[in-house]
């Protein structure tokens, strides 16, 4: 994938004790923030079908 080779150099900065340069870090962060949206949008999706299910049950 896209992201090994950012993946790999954040390890070796990692490894080596050495501050990954600032465009990986802002990359990363850009890449938790999408994951922390997705993450959001799954668990609102699951509240909403869990409300209709309880939703279509109380209209039987």
């Amino acid at each position: 994938s896209s992201r090994d080779p950012v993946i790999h150099q954040l390890m070796f900065s990692f490894f080596a004790g050495i501050k990954p340069p600032v465009h990986l870090e802002t990359k990363l962060q850009l890449l938790a923030l999408h994951r922390a949206i997705s993450g959001l949008e799954s668990d609102f999706g699951t509240v909403k079908n869990l409300k209709d299910k309880v939703l279509q049950k109380q209209a039987r």
